[in-house]
């Protein structure tokens, strides 16, 4: 089976069980890809709809706020704080609007800080304290989208325990078979890639393998591992619609 097929029968799984979440009465899951539905098209957001009527978007902050990870496993809790972090970053932008970049607000990552499960934590703080170090899985540099057309496209639905392997697979297949994140010159045998595997090398090549061999894991037309590697600038620019 190739990996377009596998990318097809992950995201009819993905619609399946999102509503079979829904009827099982997973509150926070059901809301968020209820949200994500409504307010995501094309990999970009409605900021402006959103500012007009944040309803939904306020009490999805407030459930975030309040939530119980007591009893969650490990599935439930990385999921929690996989959309944790994607509608934060939407009230963030939503907040400061009107913006061209999330760069525009001083300390949007490293400093403003949110409710989240009981704590007051930044941005960076969830992803770099509760997801990273925690679960030691790059796959979730194609799940977190910081509100950038830099960033892989924000999905329209929501990130979901009982499929959250599937759903990553499914993302990381995704982009790395972009040709406009991954960007390979067959002729000069050159490839120039996302910054994000700049940043977090060390994510990437933590199982002893290269960057080129993590993409390729992934990747149906294979990039041969003596092509030249380079990291495009990433694009800061807003992803809203």
């Amino acid at each position: 089976m190739n990996m377009k097929m596998m990318h097809k029968i992950y995201i009819f799984l993905i619609i399946i069980c999102t509503f079979l979440s829904a009827n099982n009465g997973d509150d926070f899951f059901e809301a968020t890809g209820k949200f994500l539905a409504n307010h995501v098209k094309d990999g970009k957001v409605n900021y402006s709809a959103l500012k007009e009527n944040s309803s939904e978007l306020d009490d999805l902050t407030k459930t975030i706020a309040e939530f119980d990870l007591g009893n969650l496993n490990a599935a439930e809790t990385k999921a929690f704080w996989l959309n944790a972090y994607n509608i934060l970053v939407i009230r963030g932008v939503v907040t400061h609007l009107p913006i061209n970049s999330p760069l525009d607000v001083e300390g949007f990552f490293k400093t403003i800080t949110y409710p989240a499960a009981g704590e007051n934590l930044t941005l960076d703080d969830i992803e770099h304290k509760k997801i990273r170090p925690v679960y030691g899985d790059a796959r979730i540099h194609f799940a977190l989208v910081c509100a950038a057309l830099g960033c892989p496209p924000i999905k329209p639905f929501a990130y979901l325990p009982a499929i959250l392997d599937e759903q990553l697979d499914a993302s990381t297949i995704e982009i790395l078979n972009d040709d406009s994140f991954i960007i390979v010159d067959e002729k000069a045998k050159k490839v120039a890639v996302s910054e994000i595997f700049n940043w977090f090398r060390g994510d990437f090549e933590n199982e002893g393998v290269t960057i080129l061999e993590y993409i390729n894991r992934y990747r149906e037309a294979k990039i041969p591992g003596d092509y030249e590697l380079s990291f495009n600038p990433y694009n800061w620019q807003l992803n809203s619609l």
